[in-house]
């Protein structure tokens, strides 16, 4: 384990899944993701004059509160805006998205309410990571955008700050 940075996993009472929390102990920062739901980070935030200050929305702030899957900052692959009417190019043909009943658009890409698995949990002395894969195989995903496989993202609290990086595989 290392000294400044720490992984913690557990549940909250604010969250319906696990959540994993990566901590900067010297920064007094932290970052907090949901795996199992998009791999949403849904916490960010420092200690700042001895007060703890969450940058993030959270549903507590909010009243009447919206569902937990409307916080926080959630991967968007394999697009991360609209395509309208949900359809894009891709390998010189269209390709159809499915859209939300009611939404004119696809909008923010196909892997935002997946369940991610948790590949790695590390703390060092330089380092928090979280490692996180979505397996993107099945029928209903492959019919829509071609040539996915798999998707991995990175959380890492090193001292640069919140790194993610995303592997299509």
């Amino acid at each position: 384990m290392g000294e400044r940075f720490l992984v913690e996993r557990g549940n909250s009472s604010t969250w319906p899944t696990e959540l994993i929390v990566l901590r900067d102990r010297e920064a007094h920062s932290w970052l907090g993701l949901l795996p199992a739901s998009g791999c949403n980070l849904v916490s960010f935030g420092a200690r700042i004059d001895g007060h703890a200050v969450e940058i993030m929305l959270q549903p507590a702030d909010e009243v009447p509160s919206l569902a937990p899957n409307r916080y926080g900052a959630p991967v968007l692959f394999p697009f991360p805006n609209r395509l309208r009417n949900g359809q894009a190019c891709f390998a010189d043909r269209t390709i159809q998205i499915d859209r939300e009943p009611g939404q004119a658009n696809a909008i923010h890409g196909l892997v935002r309410r997946l369940p991610w698995q948790v590949e790695e949990l590390t703390d060092k002395a330089d380092a928090a990571i979280v490692r996180c894969s979505v397996e993107m195989t099945s029928p209903n995903l492959i019919h829509q955008f071609p040539s996915l496989s798999s998707s991995c993202a990175s959380e890492s609290g090193q001292r640069s700050g919140r790194r993610a990086t995303h592997f299509p595989e």
